[in-house]
């Protein structure tokens, strides 16, 4: 499983199997031959790579992963965060790579950008990098919640389904915050999901992104 991935990652050339998949550059495996380290800093350079075409869920025990310098390209693949004993993440220095977030040490928080992003795609209709990508214009941020909602659905009127809308796009843009320590444990979200049963007082028409982005968004004030 471990060699399969590595070889439809088309990272490494020639003809790679269980027999010698430790022996590749950057790999280091354990005594049962489970990759634990993958390091090509500064290796490759003259390849452009996508991390969405390694399988991280078939590397179960991987603990370092260094690909800094390597002329990365493409997204940040979600399951990268089903490395559940990744200690050590640095993909610095990959000027193509459309994520934020560019280097980072895994914490216990680092789960929570798999449903940050999930949770965006769900109430937009598609994946949120391209809105990701401008939040940093004072622009974008002036743009209505409603104009982000997937236009293939009804707009919203119920109040409890307003309200589920605006607290998953601010748990949503929390989970996906560029530094992984500012983002909240899922602990945190699984709280305000849980506990959250009031209306907001703002009507849904005039809440903005900039509001939603804000820590400060009140959850607690019913609607009259």
């Amino acid at each position: 499983m471990e060699a399969k991935a590595l070889r439809i990652s088309g990272w490494w050339s020639g003809n790679i199997s269980s027999a010698n998949h430790c022996e590749l550059e950057g790999i280091t495996c354990n005594e049962a031959r489970s990759v634990t380290r993958i390091g090509l800093h500064l290796s490759y350079t003259y390849l452009s790579r996508k991390l969405e075409y390694m399988n991280w869920t078939s590397l179960p025990n991987l603990e370092f992963l260094n690909l800094s310098h390597c002329f990365l390209a493409g997204i940040i693949s979600d399951n990268i965060g089903s490395l559940s004993k990744l200690t050590s993440l640095d993909l610095s220095s990959n000027s193509q790579l459309e994520e934020l977030a560019y280097t980072m040490v895994v914490t216990k928080k680092s789960e929570v950008y798999s449903f940050g992003v999930v949770a965006l795609e769900t109430i937009m209709g598609k994946h949120p990098r391209e809105l990701l990508s401008s939040l940093a214009s004072l622009s974008a941020q002036n743009i209505m919640l409603s104009d982000v909602l997937d236009s293939r659905l009804p707009y919203p009127t119920n109040p409890t389904v307003i309200r589920n809308i605006v607290l998953a796009a601010a748990l949503g843009f929390a989970c996906v915050h560029s530094e992984p320590r500012s983002r909240p444990t899922m602990l945190f979200v699984s709280q305000e999901l849980l506990v959250c049963k009031k209306t907001l007082a703002t009507p849904f028409r005039v809440i903005s992104l900039q509001q939603i982005l804000n820590p400060e968004m009140d959850f607690t004030r019913i609607k009259k």
